[in-house]
């Protein structure tokens, strides 16, 4: 798999999406233990959206700075 096809897995990738995403117990059956795993996985899942953006962003800033490489090779390679 290429750097181009890791990426657009990534960007497809959206895991507070998905069908099986909302598990929570009502509330009128949750104890205070399960209260506090719920919230625990809900900033768990928040924290995992967040750096999924993160690993995209940089990918794409991998891709700027890959195709600024080449241009300047190019660019050198023909002043020389």
């Amino acid at each position: 798999m290429n750097f181009q096809q890791t990426s657009e897995c990534f960007r497809n990738m959206n895991f507070l999406n998905d069908k099986f995403t909302d598990t929570r117990i009502p509330s009128a059956l949750s104890n205070e233990e399960n209260k506090l795993l719920e919230e625990s996985v809900e900033a768990k899942m928040k924290e995992l959206s967040s750096l999924q953006l993160d690993i995209v962003e940089n990918m794409d800033r991998i891709q700027m700075l890959d195709d600024h490489q080449k241009l300047v090779q190019d660019e050198l390679a023909t002043i020389q």
